[in-house]
């Protein structure tokens, strides 16, 4: 992709003038509910509680093991140069500098990432989540990890914040 050095400039101004806009990736908000709980219990933990568990693992001792399975760090650390070859492109560019706001830019950054992590899920993390064990396996309706609700899957969003 081709670029001339006035629109870098301009790019390069808006992301001096704005340091703290950022695409967010993640459970947000509304998403942290639980939409197909097989549990009634009130107090249940939501996404966002079940979704640490599995990004930071829960260690031996704790009553409950669980291995660590990063769906979000690991895969956009992993992924994400990979899809940003992919994914942007001239067309959100130039809608940046139509705009003279990096909010079509982080917008797109928050699809894409998104999307790398939904990919992360349908490939049991690319490949590199732990196998599930025996005994969950014969509990489990699904044989795939991290899905079997899918609210965990379907409660990540993106935002762009400034």
């Amino acid at each position: 992709m081709r670029f001339d050095q006035e629109k870098l400039q301009l790019i390069k101004k808006l992301l001096l003038e704005n340091p703290k806009m950022r695409a967010r990736v993640g459970i947000m908000g509304e998403s942290d509910a639980r939409k197909k709980s097989d549990s009634h219990e009130t107090d249940a933990p939501g996404n966002a509680q079940i979704g640490a568990w599995h990004e930071y693992g829960i260690p031996e001792g704790s009553g409950t093991r669980m291995p660590q399975r990063s769906f979000l760090r690991m895969p956009i650390i992993l992924k994400m140069q990979e899809y940003l070859k992919k994914g942007l492109d001239k067309k959100t560019f130039n809608a940046s500098i139509e705009d003279k706001s990096l909010a079509p830019m982080y917008r797109r950054l928050g699809v894409i990432g998104r999307k790398i992590v939904l990919d992360a899920f349908a490939s049991g993390g690319f490949g590199q989540w732990a196998p599930l064990a025996p005994y969950t396996i014969a509990h489990k309706k699904v044989a795939q990890i991290l899905v079997e609700t899918q609210d965990l899957r379907n409660s990540i969003t993106f935002e762009v914040v400034e």
